[in-house]
């Protein structure tokens, strides 16, 4: 969901062995080692502050969605447990597609802001779904719906037409695919497996643990996935959970704990462990290649922090209550209370990859800014500048706009900011 960034001017390498530097000016440079064949950037804090401000423009360029009594545009629907940013896409003609409605709908806003093609309908015949979850841009003219009711990727050409079914299996022990992080070129999807054990390894501590991530790959008509590469998953505690007198034991996210993002590229894979700014460059084939690293101080979490945590899952869950039974949602609510917190926040809270490769990094904040703050990375890791954005997720990035999507505060409404870039 992301697209070129016009870039300044590349840095090179020197060649291997020792210390080097590289940068896009005398001021924002990086310390530049090699070993074992991973080049190693490292950024100090006078380098990030020194890298230029992108800036916005004076107001959106353009808004989707969010009007009250707009039933034909409802961007809030139909996405609960999908990343926000994942159910649509930049299109290469500056078309955005997304899911929107109950039941779910998928369609291409125009560059004007309006709907222009309807994509398929809800079923679960030829070119219908039930639940897309994500929306995939495969090459340049395939979209790819990932429908995680019926475990099937829906394809679709721009236009709107049919282009067949994609099955996903089910890896491990849950009777769900593995959620789809990407594309790559060659049609070959990447996934992550997240584990949901209840409990950590034996010997480690139930107060706070990370089970191992596996990040997979499927090749188009795969039967099964092939591991690329082995990480640390999502920190959480052992926990319970009660309904109709029974009790289960289950695990919960540490409120701002860490959470590693992945994300693909046209040919690579890109990943943050999240507690600190680092970001690593793997291969297609999930070799790695590549580690920046800015010098960043981390944030502590503060009370209020806390407090909005809170407000912002209970609203979620309170918006389950037509899909799960209310008991067990207010039973999940009082949970809330009993949440066990980080010290400090994320150091990068959400990873994104244009089209060309350029590497979008949210600076972890508190729930309640205003605004984010984004680092902008060339395809070789080098520092190309910083964005201010206004508070919400980064939807999409093209060569000269950044789409934002935001929650109005008093309607709870979703809509998508269109803002211009100027470098």
């Amino acid at each position: 969901m992301r697209h070129p960034l016009s870039l300044l001017a590349l840095v090179l390498l020197a060649a291997c062995g020792g210390d080097k530097t590289g940068g896009t000016s005398a001021a924002v440079e990086a310390k530049v080692t090699d070993s074992s064949g991973v080049s190693l950037w490292e950024y100090s804090q006078a380098s990030w502050d020194a890298a230029p401000q992108i800036a916005l423009s004076a107001a959106p360029l353009l808004t989707i969605g969010g009007e009250e009594g707009d039933t034909t545009l409802d961007l809030s629907a139909g996405i609960m447990g999908a990343a926000a940013a994942s159910v649509g896409r930049l299109l290469p003609d500056g078309r955005i597609a997304i899911v929107a409605g109950q039941p779910p709908q998928i369609m291409i806003i125009d560059t004007l802001g309006k709907k222009s093609v309807v994509i398929g309908r809800a079923g679960e015949g030829p070119g219908e779904y039930r639940m897309p979850t994500q929306l995939l841009l495969v090459g340049s003219d395939t979209l790819l719906a990932f429908d995680v009711m019926r475990r099937k990727g829906v394809l679709f050409g721009l236009d709107g037409s049919s282009r067949g079914e994609r099955d996903f299996p089910v890896a491990g022990a849950l009777p769900i695919a593995p959620q789809i992080i990407g594309v790559l070129n060659d049609g070959t999807s990447i996934h992550r497996m997240d584990g949901f054990d209840p409990e950590p390894a034996t010997g480690g501590d139930a107060n706070s643990f990370q089970l191992p991530l596996p990040i997979v790959a499927l090749i188009p008509g795969g039967a099964r996935y092939d591991t690329l590469f082995v990480t640390k998953g999502v920190e959480m505690y052992s926990s319970t959970m009660t309904f109709q007198g029974q009790t289960a034991a289950i695990p919960r996210q540490i409120g701002f704990g860490v959470t590693p993002l992945v994300t693909v590229g046209p040919d690579a894979i890109w990943m943050t462990p999240a507690n600190t700014f680092e970001l690593q460059r793997r291969s297609s084939g999930g070799a790695l290649m590549q580690i920046v690293r800015v010098a960043l101080p981390p944030r502590a979490v503060t009370p209020a922090d806390q407090e909005e945590y809170k407000r912002v899952f209970k609203d979620a869950l309170e918006r389950l209550k037509s899909m799960a039974p209310p008991a067990l949602i207010d039973a999940e609510i009082k949970k809330l209370d009993d949440t066990r917190f980080a010290k400090t926040l994320p150091a990068v809270a959400q990873l994104l990859v244009a089209a060309d490769g350029t590497v979008w990094a949210n600076v972890g904040g508190s729930p309640i800014d205003t605004t984010t703050t984004w680092g902008v990375f060339g395809t070789d890791g080098e520092l190309k500048g910083r964005v201010t954005l206004p508070k919400g997720t980064v939807f999409a990035v093209g060569t000269d706009r950044v789409i934002v999507r935001r929650e109005d505060p008093e309607t709870g409404l979703i809509r998508l900011e269109v803002w211009g870039l100027t470098r």
